[in-house]
């Protein structure tokens, strides 16, 4: 409750009225939401009775909690993520460091919005070459994530077609913290990112793919293992002019199952004290963040894949609060891997997710009392008719690339003719 008081104070948005659905009590509602991914706001409401008691009897309506959500905005949602993320990690990063280094990673994916102007405008959807756009406004969506623990330190999300490289430098590498080692993807190679990350903060270090071609000579060591100058271009000195002439970095060959080989740069140059092999195993254990994707998008949504907010205000306002809740069950995973001595990553986090649930319920129950007011509760359940407004049901066809598709003419034959796709 702390992080929320501060947070309201941070960004000033402290309800002074008083108010059935406080400031606090509305980012509690929000977070929670999350958690109960299958329930309707105001069934969350009641369930956790989060909202003050009335003093004339009446209900909590859905436009009041419409209504809290647009007072509230997305600066305290915002500031309680980071609040948070950053007290959950440095609390668990002395268990999961190596060598003196916490390790992360940065990646993205993307959170489909349902479909209006006002979201398609905001965030824009996917588009093929044939023309054909999305069925969905999509969100694109990047995290920095613990590769020990998957908590998600910092996000930065919005335009689906905002290169992932823009949000790093809008201010993710300044988010990384003092001794670690964050793993890149190829997609990320840049002089400006790289070498900003190293020379900015304290003992922070990098470990990425070399590009194909990259021109480089050898200043010590053996090919599969080397110290090398690459170096700048000429772009990456224009837009920054105290980058070197030369990047120094070190180059670990990895061989594939074919035979042929991959490399990958790190700034960590003590060959005794990190061996290449130590990297190898360091690079395959990026890919396993995927998993806290899979994690938020299926398990924690429950199957409910398009976020429910309408407008871009509340967009934002709810994914920050998955965020949230994302990090508030990883918190619950690491204290329960902390008791038996175990990786976080061997504790199920559906299993955490569904105690999380369970222990809100029966805290709520037990502070207030909610059963026996459920009877009461059933007058907001009256079925209210509408007021002739159509709706017309229409099923979102999905996109097509290729709008023709070529079958072949007999067993054997290699004749073959077009045939247009059913759209």
């Amino acid at each position: 409750m702390v992080w929320i008081t501060d947070a309201l104070d941070a960004t000033q948005k402290s309800t002074i009225r008083k108010r059935r659905l406080p400031g606090e009590l509305v980012i509690q509602l929000i977070v929670a939401n999350a958690l109960y991914r299958r329930r309707s706001m105001l069934g969350v409401l009641q369930t956790l009775d989060l909202a003050l008691p009335a003093t004339d009897g009446g209900f909590v309506t859905k436009s009041a909690i419409t209504q809290a959500r647009q007072r509230l905005g997305e600066a305290p949602m915002k500031e309680l993520f980071r609040s948070s993320a950053k007290a959950w990690t440095t609390q668990t990063a002395s268990h999961h460091n190596w060598k003196g280094l916490s390790l992360w990673a940065i990646d993205g994916t993307n959170l489909r919005t349902p479909d209006s102007p006002v979201n398609r405008g905001e965030f824009g959807a996917n588009s093929y070459a044939s023309g054909t756009v999305g069925s969905y406004p999509q969100v694109k969506v990047l995290t920095l994530t613990s590769v020990t623990t998957r908590f998600m330190l910092d996000a930065a999300f919005g335009r689906y077609s905002k290169n992932e490289m823009q949000y790093i430098r809008e201010g993710m590498i300044d988010n990384i913290p003092n001794n670690s080692l964050t793993i890149f993807d190829k997609g990320f190679y840049s002089a400006q990112i790289l070498i900003g990350l190293t020379v900015e903060g304290d003992n922070r270090h990098f470990l990425i793919p070399a590009k194909k071609g990259q021109r480089h000579r050898i200043i010590s060591g053996a090919p599969e293992d080397a110290i090398i100058g690459t170096p700048v271009s000429p772009q990456a000195r224009q837009a920054n002019r105290d980058l070197p002439v030369e990047w120094v970095m070190r180059r670990i060959q990895m061989t594939r199952s074919d035979g042929t080989h991959d490399y990958l740069l790190t700034s960590l140059l003590d060959q005794g004290h990190h061996t290449a092999e130590e990297f190898r195993q360091m690079y395959r254990k990026r890919w396993e963040i995927e998993t806290s994707y899979s994690d938020l998008k299926d398990t924690l949504f429950q199957g409910k894949i398009t976020l429910r907010s309408g407008n871009t205000d509340t967009v934002r306002q709810e994914i920050w609060g998955t965020l949230i809740a994302y990090n508030l069950v990883r918190m619950k995973v690491a204290e329960a891997a902390m008791r038996v001595r175990t990786s976080p990553q061997s504790v199920s986090f559906k299993l955490a997710m569904e105690y999380l649930q369970d222990a809100l319920i029966c805290s709520a129950d037990e502070q207030g009392g909610l059963l026996p007011r459920r009877s009461n509760e059933l007058g907001q359940a009256l079925l209210i008719p509408n007021n002739g407004r159509e709706c017309p049901r229409v099923v979102k066809a999905r996109p097509i690339r290729y709008p023709i598709r070529w079958i072949r003419i007999g067993p054997g034959s290699n004749r073959t003719i077009p045939v247009p796709r059913r759209i």
